[in-house]
């Protein structure tokens, strides 16, 4: 498995900060703090993961939320990636300013057939289920 996340975690990490439009600072309370409460119900995983990149994407305390204690987690300066496992598939989300950045779903094991998102997250809820 540290074959194929090794180069993962490069690309994501460039790409995140490569980033043209970074997600802002933020300098303490903003008028994002409501959309940050933890008393909202749970939020959807495709729609999370669709709005990677956009100035309201989850942070890694809601990537949690959502997915449990990653299996893999790095963190460089700005940037985070936090890789989840399952039997088929290896789901990497890259963080830059604790904001999604990137989504990747890829094969579990070097070799194998890459899976697509909606298949990834479907094991991704079968995991959940389990534990």
């Amino acid at each position: 498995m540290r074959p194929i996340l090794a180069p993962m975690a490069a690309l994501m990490l460039l790409a995140a900060c490569a980033s043209s439009n970074p997600a802002p600072i933020s300098t303490g309370a903003s008028a994002r703090a409501p959309a940050r409460t933890t008393t909202a119900p749970r939020l959807d995983a495709a729609n999370a993961l669709a709005r990677a990149g956009a100035a309201d994407a989850i942070t890694t305390a809601q990537a949690r939320a959502l997915f449990g204690e990653p299996d893999v987690e790095r963190r460089d300066g700005i940037g985070a990636l936090m890789v989840w496992t399952t039997p088929g598939c290896a789901l990497a989300l890259g963080f830059a300013h604790d904001r999604l950045t990137t989504v990747e779903p890829g094969p579990r094991r070097t070799g194998d057939r890459a899976p697509g998102l909606t298949e990834c997250l479907a094991e991704m809820r079968a995991r959940s289920a389990q534990s």
